[in-house]
């Protein structure tokens, strides 16, 4: 029925294997620490130089000067509650909240006005939080062009002159003011 005296046969890797156990181990744990090293920890610490993704002394800078940022906007803010509502209501006008054109063009039209121009066309354009104001005139002398451009730049609001043309030895002119609001 049964055998029992059997004898058991290893083969040669058995052998091999009971015989250098350890040393198969040790191996194995090199090569795993050495991949380990050489597919993650080398990759990392490459970034870790010369300014890259994990530079401790670039993100120090980046921090510091967040810091810096930070305490300007403290600062703004202290002077900010120190506004009057006065005050606030005229910084309001310098740079609008939205882009109120009526004002705008009622300040322009008095200026223009003041400098004895006369209107030959006009066109208004807004977006992106800026408003583009083209102007042709007639009897527009440089006197009465420089006076215009000056009442300009004394106006509260912001405004650019951004294109100026003059044709017919000053009669006709051509004029492109921009100017802001907040969106």
């Amino acid at each position: 029925m049964f055998e029992t005296n059997k004898k058991f046969q290893a083969k040669w890797y058995h052998r091999f294997l009971v015989r250098y156990w350890f040393v198969i181990i040790i191996v194995v744990v090199i090569s795993l620490f050495s991949l380990e090293y050489f597919l993650v920890i080398s990759p990392n610490v490459k970034q870790t130089k010369n300014g890259r993704a994990l530079d401790v002394e670039t993100h120090k800078k980046i921090l510091e000067e967040q810091r810096q940022y930070l305490q300007g906007l403290k600062a703004l803010n202290k002077e900010a509650v120190k506004l009057s509502e006065d005050n606030l209501k005229k910084l309001d006008y310098v740079v609008a909240q939205d882009v109120d054109l009526p004002k705008i063009l009622n300040k322009i039209d008095i200026l223009i006005k003041q400098s004895n121009l006369e209107v030959l066309q006009y066109g208004v354009g807004w977006e992106n939080g800026e408003i583009t104001m083209n102007f042709g005139f007639t009897n527009g002398d440089y006197q009465k062009v420089k006076k215009f451009l000056k009442d300009i730049e004394k106006n509260i609001r912001i405004m650019d002159v951004t294109n100026i043309s003059l044709k017919e030895v000053g009669n006709l002119v051509s004029l492109s003011i921009r100017s802001y609001y907040l969106e």
